[in-house]
């Protein structure tokens, strides 16, 4: 057999070198690209939890972790208020496999982890994403007259969760219902209408200057001529700080 000249040798072994650098270079980059990768995660994840765990309980009373989607699930644990927990799923209570009938489709459960370990499910309108909520929360919620409870005439603000508060408005003649943000509560004064009938309008109006509620009381009032077109139109205001009725 002819022997291959040493420049042919040399050739070839050149080549394998340059083969075997570049697999290697190959595989590092790989491997770079997957550490990059995994710290990319890593950070994500990391960023998500931070992020998930910066929630707190709202509940005065405590309220019951349960093992399932469902208001008859037994309970996991009882949650404190102003507790720290973590989001893990939001699931519907119309899709989850509830079987509390009395379960209104339009609340969503919150499948969390306590600091301690447990998980379970509870209602979202228990969950705010900060303190500074749950606090302004306290400050509004409740029902308020000015006389005491005594007085017919009285304002109940309740919370209904997702920063969203019904005020109910109780006069000896009108009544009205609103929903009002806690946004707008925070940041405006707002004024709704309770009712109007012949000759009379009632509309009040609510300020919430961070520590309690001050309300006007607007009636409107005005005569009828003999074709019952309005005329000789009077106001009465009355302005007072709310009582709280505990």
């Amino acid at each position: 057999m002819k022997r291959l000249p040493f420049f042919a040798w040399l050739f070839c072994a050149l080549l394998s070198l340059l083969l075997l650098a570049s697999c290697a270079k190959k595989t590092e980059n790989q491997n770079a690209s997957a550490d990059s990768s995994e710290e990319l995660l890593e950070v994500a994840e990391h960023a998500e939890s931070e992020r998930l765990a910066s929630l707190f309980v709202n509940a005065p009373g405590g309220v019951e972790l349960k093992s399932a989607p469902s208001e008859q699930a037994a309970a996991v644990c009882t949650l404190k208020d102003k507790q720290p927990v973590t989001v893990l799923v939001q699931a519907k209570a119309a899709e989850a496999q509830a079987v509390a009938a009395e379960v209104d489709s339009a609340e969503t459960w919150l499948n969390i982890k306590t600091e301690s370990g447990e998980t379970g499910f509870v209602l979202s309108r228990f969950i705010e994403d900060s303190l500074e909520m749950i606090d302004l929360i306290r400050r509004v919620e409740g029902s308020y007259n000015e006389s005491g409870t005594d007085s017919d005439q009285k304002i109940t603000i309740k919370y209904i969760g997702n920063q969203k508060f019904e005020v109910d408005a109780n006069w000896r003649m009108f009544q009205s219902k609103n929903l009002l943000t806690a946004e707008e509560i925070e940041k405006s004064d707002f004024l709704c209408r309770s009712g109007s009938r012949e000759g009379v309008q009632v509309d009040y109006k609510l300020h919430f200057d961070g520590s309690g509620l001050q309300y006007d009381f607007i009636g409107q009032y005005w005569d009828l001529d003999k074709d019952d077109n309005p005329t000789n139109r009077r106001e009465s205001r009355i302005s007072t700080k709310l009582k709280r009725i505990e």
